[in-house]
């Protein structure tokens, strides 16, 4: 008889897992999901051209800039946008070339000679900040979170300067590259004389001996004047019922631990057409949220298969007729727990979408007209993988508090800073209700303490949607979820019975389940 048990759970996180990782199994030695096209497909119609559909989305390209200040090849300088009420903001996409910490052969883990011997092993992170000329801080001095193992960590978020031009004209924008404790390079421009909102790559000045070529940092400078600051519309949309929620509903651990990244069951692929068919009914009726969700300013998704397959099958035909785009957000991934194997990946960048479309051909293997319909769909579409591309956006077993606390910051940072007036997340309902614990206004919850209260303590309903207004006048840390509502017949379920005994079988030592009202996170 299969028994489970914390220390079972944190073993095979510890060990067995990387080696997993490496023959491509699961927990419990079934093959995981095939990160390659399918070998046997014999239908031209079936096949895919992935790496084709890679692209940078039009959904990170912010607004024109003013051209009444710009210079010979049409590039608008950020010192042009200065404006008296408006402040500076620093978008932050991706470096290159980061110093590696140490190899793999320095490892002591038993599982070390699974890894490949070039493997990376460092933690860089970014600091920034405005200062004056004799070096003084204006402003506020902000932080990127670490992203682990990897050469060119990417992040695309947005934080506030807390300074402008208008009264600083002078300023200096001070950038520094981090690895742990060690400072490995930093760089100086005027921020005047930069471009706004337009990329800009530059070189970092590294310290002695850290690295030849030097790594370089990709960013832009934006005018909080011409980005969107009124109230943004965001859709939370949970996938459908997994393989690992049929399993756990039932008990049944051997089928839990049979692999990771768990597809859609067979219900949970019902549960996405249902909501689709919901949609087109709504937009056809004029019903705001259904029109709203056929055509969102930007769609992201998290990169775990059953997120990707659930907004495929969903929102995929609406956004495919529009020439539409999935952006894969690493910060949107389900919350780690360990022996959560649904929550742990060993795909990257385009092996990711490999798996979902290899799960959707097993899952419609005898339906062929359903099948065909989903990878015609699929054809149409474009996806931008750059946040995943990374062992860091899957990588470890379960999740601190505190790794929580700066997902969530990188999280609502991306969702309020886009220039884009409505969003649409397919996720998670952990994430989800960690999301509303640490961002739902007071003023709400106040007035409508039923909901504020089911939104945190119970979860979405598989393929449920939460329609929210959010206030970027608040920054992240003030709650600026300022409204939602349920839509599309959306219900809350509350847990019980066999999901507690789990939960309290594979939660990490010292790591409360997150619907303890006292163990709620605030964003400071």
């Amino acid at each position: 008889q299969l028994r489970c048990s914390p220390g079972a759970c944190q073993r095979f996180s510890r060990k067995a897992r990387c080696r997993l990782r490496s023959a491509g199994r699961g927990p419990m030695g079934n093959s995981i999901c095939s990160t390659g096209p399918s070998a046997g497909s014999a239908s031209k119609e079936l096949e895919l051209n992935v790496e084709g559909q890679k692209v940078r989305a039009k959904a990170r390209k912010m607004p024109h800039a003013r051209k009444d200040d710009s210079n010979a090849t049409g590039t608008t300088r950020v010192g042009s946008l200065v404006e008296a009420d408006s402040h500076l903001f620093l978008l932050l996409e991706q470096c290159r070339d980061v110093p590696a910490g140490f190899q793999s052969s320095s490892l002591s883990c038993s599982c070390a000679a699974t890894e490949k011997t070039s493997a990376v092993r460092n933690r860089p992170f970014v600091r920034c900040w405005a200062k004056a000329a004799d070096g003084t801080v204006l402003g506020k001095v902000e932080q990127w979170p670490t992203r682990s193992n990897t050469r060119s960590p990417t992040w695309f978020s947005a934080r506030p300067l807390g300074t402008s031009l208008s009264e600083h004209p002078g300023a200096i924008l001070h950038l520094e590259l981090w690895d742990g404790a060690t400072l490995l390079g930093c760089l100086d421009a005027n921020l005047g004389d930069l471009p706004g909102h337009q990329d800009e790559t530059m070189a970092f000045e590294m310290q002695d001996g850290v690295s030849d070529p030097p790594a370089t940092i990709t960013f832009q400078v934006l005018d909080s004047a011409a980005l969107s600051f009124g109230s943004k519309t965001v859709y939370f949309l949970r996938h459908g019922e997994s393989v690992w929620n049929n399993a756990q509903s039932k008990g049944l651990l051997h089928e839990m631990a049979a692999e990771l990244d768990h597809p859609l069951s067979a219900k949970g692929a019902e549960q996405a057409e249902a909501l689709r068919r919901r949609i087109e009914a709504g937009c056809k009726s004029g019903d705001a949220a259904a029109t709203e969700l056929c055509s969102p300013g930007v769609l992201y998704v998290s990169p775990l298969c059953r997120a990707i397959q659930t907004g495929l099958i969903a929102l995929g035909p609406s956004q495919a007729a529009s020439g539409g785009e999935f952006v894969l957000m690493a910060a949107a991934r389900e919350k780690q727990n360990l022996g959560g194997f649904d929550s742990m990946s060993n795909r990257k960048g385009t092996e990711i979408l490999h798996g979902a479309v290899e799960g959707m051909k097993r899952l419609y293997g005898t339906q062929p007209v359903k099948l065909r319909e989903c990878v015609d769909t699929f054809k149409r579409l474009n996806f931008d993988v750059h946040e995943a591309e990374e062992d860091w956006w899957c990588e470890g077993t379960s999740d601190s508090s505190e790794m929580l606390h700066h997902r969530l910051q990188e999280f609502m940072a991306q969702i309020l800073y886009t220039p884009h007036e409505t969003a649409v997340v397919v996720g998670h309902s952990h994430f989800f209700r960690s999301v509303f614990k640490s961002c739902l206004s007071e003023e709400f919850g106040a007035v409508n303490k039923t909901l504020a209260k089911d939104i945190v303590t119970k979860k979405l309903c598989n393929c449920g949607v939460v329609k929210m207004q959010l206030d970027p006048r608040r920054g992240v840390e003030g709650k600026p979820i300022i409204s939602l509502e349920l839509v599309l017949g959306t219900t809350l379920d509350s847990e019980g019975g066999m999901r507690d005994q789990l939960n309290a079988c594979c939660a990490a030592p010292g790591h409360a389940d997150d619907r303890d009202a006292e163990n709620t996170l605030v964003l400071q």
